[in-house]
């Protein structure tokens, strides 16, 4: 996961779905004419693209020049796609989700650590209590869908800095969702595990996630 601001995140988000969507060859000659579509307009101004930078409380969403640097990087991204020197589009299909030790909400105080806690408010720039929209744009628990794809998740009993609860409840609701979810338990007190180690105390874990990715990633 890149280190973004979730306000970021969503900008982009939006930027390369709304670029997808409208941008084409016609519509980049057209804008080299100075033709530029209305409709193309609409869909920026509707998504607040174009008022990306205004101060929040002037109605527009107060985000730094590195998220507007972001959004322009999508938009000659969509343009590149139609250049001279397009290359075949690549698939953004996600086949499976490994998690470990993750938390999956950033709003459930209760299930975290202080120090965990601050680095969350640090990466939120505020208190999730403050920046509840941000906290839970940033969290996957609230984006979980039917269409979301199988996780496989290990977490430690003991983690003192997120604790296992998260990785529970974002067991439960992929359930309740209807999708394909691991949850291993390890009966360590440490928040770090181990990728691909053999000890006995990282065993299901490693043999598990391997496991996984086998069934998920076959062609």
């Amino acid at each position: 996961m890149s280190i973004l601001s979730p306000v970021r995140d969503l900008l982009v988000s939006s930027a390369r779905s709304i670029f997808e969507m409208t941008v084409t060859k016609d519509v980049l000659e057209g804008a080299e004419s100075g033709r530029f579509p209305q409709r193309v307009w609409d869909a920026i101004d509707d998504a607040g693209l174009d008022s990306a930078l205004v101060p929040d409380d002037k109605g527009g969403a107060g985000v730094s020049f590195a998220d507007a640097a972001a959004i322009l990087r999508v938009a000659g991204a969509a343009a590149a796609l139609h250049g001279p020197c397009t290359t075949p589009p690549q698939s953004t299909h996600v086949s499976g989700v490994v998690a470990f030790s993750t938390p999956f909400d950033l709003t459930n105080l209760s299930l975290m650590d202080a120090s965990a806690l601050q680095k969350i408010v640090a990466y939120l720039g505020g208190s999730p209590l403050v920046k509840h929209w941000a906290g839970i744009m940033a969290s996957p628990y609230y984006h979980v869908g039917s269409a979301s794809p199988p996780f496989f998740m290990a977490h430690g009993r003991y983690d003192p800095l997120i604790y296992v609860g998260q990785s529970r409840l974002m067991a439960a609701k992929l359930t309740k969702k209807g999708v394909p979810n691991t949850l291993v338990q390890l009966n360590i007190s440490i928040h770090d595990i181990l990728f691909l180690d053999t000890s006995p105390q990282y065993m299901a874990s490693t043999c598990g996630m391997l496991s996984f990715l086998q069934s998920t990633l076959k062609p």
